[in-house]
């Protein structure tokens, strides 16, 4: 009687099969291969799946990595991450089910998967990226969470994934086994764990930490300008938003508003234009320190300078401070 405590090559020295040894208590099936085809085993020793496969791969940790192999009798066992093999029928891959003897996924795709993407956390395989014929989908433990119809994935914060289909794209959360953002026109990374979201042309701020909207989807635009600082455009309008605060530090009245980092003073100035008119406002301060009666104010590039150009045309031209 076959059990998984028999020999592998004892057995092949009384049959003609290449046998290998599956060595899992849960699912106490042999592989097989005879006349090149792979065949299953179960425990009194019948041949499952009866048309035979014509490849079988096998998910295998090397180091902190994953990789898919043929099974030898060379490879460490133990190393096998997925018990549930993707096989080949008829030119096509699928994935096949031990315990029930049935296809996982149909076989359906010109080529086995590649794993795009390894996540770990506590030195334990969480979930895998994986991409068949160019689409991608994502799997846990042998089950397939996302199905490989996304043209892109990319893990952007721990289990939260953007996923883009047909130019659209999505935010998964691996946690909660669903889709929190959908439709979205593009996602960009700002500050730590806070993305900057479109749709439909108007502008927001996800947070990462939270998976809510820090900032609903409804600004002109916004502009991360360092630190905790964002500059916001509504209706036409500008103000700066300090996320440290969770507060505008500049409401939305000016016309223009442009962010300068003085490293000499540890500070950030927004050069602000009201009325046709510029002023100087101090992040470090929380102040103005020029009210917004200036023609025209010239900050150089250079974050070591500590001065500003001034030109106010009803008094005097030219004064540098």
């Amino acid at each position: 009687t076959a059990s998984s405590s028999i020999n592998p090559h004892t057995v092949k020295s009384l049959h003609w099969y290449d046998l290998i040894e599956f060595p899992n208590s849960k699912v106490p099936y042999f592989q097989v291969q005879r006349e090149g085809r792979y065949y299953f085993l179960n425990k009194d020793l019948n041949e499952f799946p009866r048309s035979g496969l014509e490849g079988v791969l096998y998910a295998e940790k090397n180091g902190n990595n994953l990789r898919y192999v043929e099974p030898k009798y060379a490879y460490d066992w133990r190393m096998i991450q997925d018990i549930n093999p993707w096989v080949k029928v008829n030119g096509k891959w699928g994935k096949y089910d031990w315990e029930h003897q049935t296809f996982e996924i149909i076989p359906q795709y010109d080529n086995p998967p590649v794993i795009s993407y390894n996540y770990e956390t506590n030195n334990e395989e969480v979930d895998r990226i994986l991409a068949i014929d160019g689409k991608f989908g994502i799997v846990e433990n042998g089950a397939t969470i996302l199905s490989f119809i996304f043209d892109e994935i990319s893990r952007i914060h721990n289990d939260l994934y953007a996923c883009r289909r047909n130019g659209k794209w999505d935010i998964y959360s691996f946690s909660k086994k669903e889709f929190i953002l959908s439709g979205l026109g593009s996602i960009e990374s700002m500050a730590s764990r806070l993305f900057k979201v479109e749709k439909d042309d108007q502008f927001g701020v996800f947070y990462a930490k939270t998976q809510n909207m820090y900032l609903d989807i409804k600004y002109d635009d916004i502009e991360y300008v360092g630190e905790t600082y964002f500059i916001i455009c509504d209706c036409g309008y500008y103000g700066v938003f300090d996320y440290s605060k969770g507060e505008y530090i500049l409401d939305h009245k000016y016309e223009s508003i442009k962010s300068y980092e003085v490293s000499r003073t540890n500070d950030r100035v927004f050069v602000a234009r009201e009325d046709g008119y510029y002023g100087i406002f101090s992040a470090k301060r929380n102040s103005f320190i020029l009210d917004t009666v200036y023609d025209e104010i010239t900050i150089p590039e250079n974050s070591s300078a500590s001065y500003a150009i001034l030109k106010q045309l009803t008094e005097r031209d030219g004064d540098t401070v």
